[in-house]
């Protein structure tokens, strides 16, 4: 096996054995109706979850037919673009069942008379109207009818192959930016899919997210109209044990060095991922090669993953990342450390939880959401760095 910065599917794909089980046994039951909602700060696996699950269910269940989707794939920020491939998707996933001999998406470029005649030869009736509404915007109608036919079209096509239809919608909140002739349209998109939610049969959504807040906005919070329609399952870090597993798998390593990626990626696949693939890549290190690769992991890639992030943070905001970055946890060291430079310490955390880059471990205790994010702030800002080590209080 080796290291991979993608999604982790098929054997690069480590740990999640109970979450997993619970849902493949959930989703695969042809009785139940209930999807799951992941929630989880970036790069923390949820794509890889959502694939790997996919993957499974869609190598190992007869009768299931999964379908994978990410808003963050959208080219546009467009409700119609949405429809045409969320479409795409669906239709692609049931090809090998409708005998659908064109690839999803070159039916979006077929005149009239062609599409009728590639739809006329699958093994279930699919309506020529509804795939052109869908994909081509000048047929008429708005954003919000092709979206609702998109979603109409993974129940249409379960109920005609009597499959069960899983459907998987990643960096879900995201519809809510989606506009509809240039009017944000979020609340609708919900309300859609909540109407077809309740009505569909053979049909069941998953979804996930990656900043808690936005995630309550959109599924999870007693205002939205998702509200208690899912299972909701925290994604965590990898334990110590699963990162030994996935480490071990793919280079020789030791305890010692197991512990020291550990700690260092506070047990987030992506950066284990990475700094396993730096170390096995490279040339030999002297003296402590751990140490030596994550450096240079810092030097080199942080600015690309972090600058952006971090520079698009307000002033106060930047100085209390900083502060959190180096272990200052509560709003009252947070406001010693600042010298009294930042007014209202507490709606600053807040609008820092609600961006994804400071998390409550409890009752006015907070750190930096990413140990890794923490680590290049201090090297950017100097001072000493300091992060608990995962499921540690500070």
């Amino acid at each position: 096996m080796a290291f991979t910065l993608r999604p982790a599917t098929g054997e690069h794909f480590a740990g999640r054995r109970v979450l997993m089980a619970e849902m493949l046994e959930e989703l695969s039951d042809p009785a139940s109706d209930t999807g799951f909602a992941l929630v989880g700060q970036r790069r923390i696996g949820k794509t890889s979850i959502l694939l790997e699950a996919a993957r499974r269910l869609g190598e190992g269940q007869d009768g299931v037919v999964p379908v994978y989707f990410s808003v963050w794939s959208l080219l546009e920020n467009d409700l119609e673009a949405c429809a045409g491939a969320l479409s795409a998707a669906v239709l692609e996933a049931y090809r090998p069942i409708t005998g659908l001999a064109l690839r999803a998406r070159s039916l979006a470029q077929l005149p009239a008379a062609a599409l009728r005649s590639a739809l006329a030869h699958t093994t279930v009736t699919l309506s020529c109207h509804d795939i052109a509404l869908i994909f081509s915007p000048r047929q008429g109608g708005d954003g919000i009818e092709r979206f609702e036919k998109a979603l109409g079209l993974a129940e249409g096509l379960a109920l005609a192959t009597g499959t069960k239809c899983v459907l998987f919608i990643d960096e879900f909140p995201a519809l809510m930016d989606l506009t509809n002739n240039r009017t944000r349209c979020g609340a609708a998109i919900l309300r859609t899919i909540r109407t077809l939610h309740e009505r569909w049969s053979h049909t069941v959504l998953c979804i996930a997210g990656s900043v808690r807040s936005t995630m309550e906005m959109a599924a999870l919070s007693p205002a939205s109209p998702l509200c208690r329609q899912f299972i909701v399952r925290e994604v965590g870090p990898l334990s110590r044990n699963e990162a030994a597993t996935l480490l071990s798998g793919a280079m020789a390593v030791t305890d010692a060095e197991i512990d020291d990626i550990y700690r260092f990626s506070g047990g987030i696949p992506f950066y284990i991922q990475f700094l396993g693939r730096m170390i096995s890549r490279g040339p030999p290190a002297p003296g402590d090669r751990i140490a030596a690769a994550a450096a240079a992991f810092l030097r080199e890639e942080g600015n690309l993953l972090f600058r952006g992030e971090f520079d698009a943070l307000s002033p106060k905001e930047r100085l209390i990342a900083a502060g959190l970055a180096r272990g200052h946890a509560t709003p009252a060291a947070l406001s010693r450390a600042c010298g009294d430079r930042v007014a209202g310490i507490g709606r600053v955390l807040a609008s820092l939880q609600e961006k994804g880059v400071a998390e409550r471990l409890q009752r006015g205790v907070y750190r930096c959401a990413d140990p890794v994010f923490a680590r290049w702030i201090c090297d950017r800002t100097g001072g000493e760095h300091f992060h608990p080590a995962p499921g540690d209080m500070p």
